[in-house]
């Protein structure tokens, strides 16, 4: 797997932007199929909406931080297809085999996995940029990654 250099705050923020974006995405599908499948009265639906309202405040704090005009569409792109398929391999099939759409507990640890590996590239990234503003920014964003992480926790040992 390649990562590229993180070459200023800008792409930090894209990168972080972008990482959100797919969380939106894939919550968003999740709960599409389970209104589809008349589930939508279930708290497991409402927790996904939950979720899905956190990583949208994300986006638009980090969407604050990124001036998309100063990031040439070739490098945005080769951001991206960078990033493909880091988290929720599989898309929503592969979360549905994992048990993800079961229950709570299920949701949870899914959740959980997908927080944990998030801080992971973001302190991969910051690893791999020179400019300290962004490697600042990317460990501060790994921080936030943790801190879900210890809710989801929280939030499964109340169960």
């Amino acid at each position: 797997m390649c990562i590229l250099e993180i070459l200023n705050y800008n792409e930090a923020m894209f990168i972080a932007c972008e990482m959100e974006r797919g969380a939106i995405r894939h919550y968003g599908r999740a709960m599409q199929l389970l209104k589809t499948l008349g589930r939508e009265t279930e708290p497991l639906y409402q927790q996904l909406r939950a979720m899905h309202a956190e990583e949208q405040s994300h986006l638009e704090q980090f969407s604050g931080c990124t001036c998309l005009e100063e990031l040439p569409l070739e490098r945005q792109t080769l951001l991206t297809a960078m990033m493909n398929g880091w988290l929720f391999e599989g898309g929503l099939m592969g979360a549905a085999r994992s048990g993800m759409m079961d229950d709570i507990p299920s949701m949870l640890k899914y959740a959980k996995e997908s927080e944990a590996l998030s801080a992971k590239k973001y302190r991969d990234f910051a690893k791999l940029t020179a400019d300290e503003k962004s490697k600042a920014a990317l460990l501060s964003i790994a921080a936030e990654e943790d801190r879900h992480l210890l809710e989801l926790k929280a939030q499964e040992d109340a169960l």
